[in-house]
């Protein structure tokens, strides 16, 4: 991805320029960019690894998916949003990595579940689908989709042994 720095109708203003660590180099970028244009343009696509080494990208890069979260000066935050103004390091996230505690919640420890299939959502098609994997003698948890969730619950986190898993950093108890 190169940046646009001539075009026949548009003025392409000059940017100023930050720079900010990634294995071990120094990444300039215009500020206002995303991290995840900056880590492109510096020739850097790939932003982490599976469990199984294989390499991963952004997928939706407007912030929903999760596939290009990193970590940004030690906090877990999804690149293809975060700007890079101010930003000091860029890491990807180890497989073992779990987020500190920050003291803005005061709730109840996680519960931990083990599975093989996590069903987010409690609706009809939810249901359906535990319905079917039930029949089939595969192990499954259904929780509500987060915004039906009360929020008395304690977070939760589903991990699915051998497999990557990275939402236990999203949930934050309001």
């Amino acid at each position: 991805m190169y940046p646009i720095t001539h075009h026949p109708i548009l003025d392409i203003p000059e940017r100023e320029v930050t720079t900010f660590e990634y294995k071990g180099q120094q990444v300039k970028a215009a500020k206002g960019y995303t991290i995840a244009a900056a880590l492109h343009q510096a020739g850097f696509p790939i932003h982490s690894h599976s469990l199984k080494g294989r390499e991963r990208s952004m997928d939706c890069g407007i912030g929903k998916c999760g596939a290009c979260e990193m970590l940004v000066d030690g906090v877990v935050k999804r690149i293809c949003v975060t700007l890079v103004d101010g930003v000091k390091k860029v890491e990807e996230i180890a497989h073992n990595h779990l987020p500190e505690a920050t003291g803005e919640c005061n709730c109840a420890a996680p519960k931990v579940y083990k599975t093989e299939v996590a069903i987010i959502g409690a609706g009809p098609a939810g249901l359906a689908c535990r319905e079917q994997l039930n029949k089939f003698g595969i192990p499954n948890i259904q929780r509500p989709h987060r915004r039906t969730v009360h929020h008395a619950d304690p977070p939760v986190l589903l991990l699915r042994e051998g497999a990557e898993i990275r939402r236990h950093a999203r949930f934050r108890h309001r």
